[in-house]
């Protein structure tokens, strides 16, 4: 049976616009006003924001197989109760087909993080299947920019939010977008209750900021007002991971200098904080280039929040 829109979109986790096109089923992790508000800072931003970053497909079922066709020529992985199928690129139109055990089984179809917006023009099941969404514990909000994410992981499920959302078995939404930062004008309430929302900005507001006085203020006038939105969700605030270049002066000062203003920032509304500096060892081996870890500096990462908010 090839699902329905209105199944497709009982089983979606992470987006916040889910529409019908001619072509199939589109998701979206933003909200038309913050997608807008993207498009107007720079042409990377908007984006990096229309990325189904987060986006997928979470349900059990007891159908010998699963099969889906993507809207766009993009890497989608799949997982069968928690386990990493073959990854294959899947080409625009092309029908891909994974056998499943016999027995029901949790399926998880993860739609691209990066480049065009993955979309699916069917997802079929065999006739009579169940189809049931995965129940969820937590709800997580997470918000950042490209190592939120998961920029130039190896594979989008190895970036720190994916990691640490399957270890509280979190329903999230992940709004992580290259090149952002501490905009206001990107802040939009979403139809979400999330009972912790965690944010990991700083790294590319050090180029536009001339004192750690303004990184401070920047950092807490964003963070008060997303806290308006969620008063009653607990705040983690992540600053900048570890680089090459850390102890290197800059105009406002050093990352260090900068990660203990956001900190200062987040403490004075009483939000918890987390030292991004401790998250991956000071090893560039953990990095893809100077900023962005690689999959095992991702888990390094995802292995210290959890012990970190634990």
């Amino acid at each position: 049976m090839k699902l329905s829109f209105e199944q497709i979109k009982s089983v979606t986790v992470g987006a916040v616009q889910i529409s019908q096109e001619s072509d199939g089923v589109h998701f979206c992790k933003m909200t038309p006003g913050q997608v807008e508000a993207y498009r107007a800072i720079s042409e990377a931003q908007y984006n990096n924001s229309r990325a189904t970053t987060g986006v997928r497909l979470d349900f059990h079922t007891n159908s010998p197989y699963v099969k889906y066709v993507t809207t766009t020529t993009a890497k989608y992985e799949l997982a069968v109760d928690g386990y990493q199928t073959p990854i294959t690129l899947a080409n625009k139109g092309e029908a891909i087909t994974y056998s499943l055990p016999e027995g029901e089984h949790r399926v998880t179809i993860y739609l691209p993080a990066h480049g065009p917006a993955g979309g699916l023009a069917e997802v079929e099941l065999a006739d009579g299947a169940t189809l049931t969404r995965h129940k969820f514990d937590r709800k997580f909000l997470f918000i950042g920019d490209s190592i939120t994410q998961g920029w130039k992981s190896e594979l989008d499920t190895q970036a720190y939010t994916y990691r640490v959302s399957d270890h509280f078995n979190a329903e999230s939404i992940i709004q992580g977008t290259g090149s952002a930062c501490f905009a206001q004008s990107t802040l939009e309430k979403l139809d979400f209750d999330p009972d912790t929302v965690f944010v990991a900005y700083g790294t590319n507001d050090m180029g536009g900021v001339k004192t750690t006085d303004e990184m401070h203020d920047r950092a807490k006038g964003y963070l008060a007002k997303l806290h308006d939105f969620y008063p009653n969700a607990r705040f983690v605030v992540i600053s900048p991971p570890w680089v090459v270049n850390y102890d290197q002066p800059r105009t406002a000062g050093s990352v260090a200098d900068i990660c203990k203003a956001i900190r200062a920032a987040a403490c004075e509304l009483g939000m918890d904080t987390v030292v991004g500096e401790d998250m991956i060892p000071h090893m560039p081996s953990l990095f893809i280039d100077n900023c962005h870890p690689n999959s095992l500096g991702f888990a390094y990462y995802a292995h210290n929040l959890i012990k970190a908010i634990l």
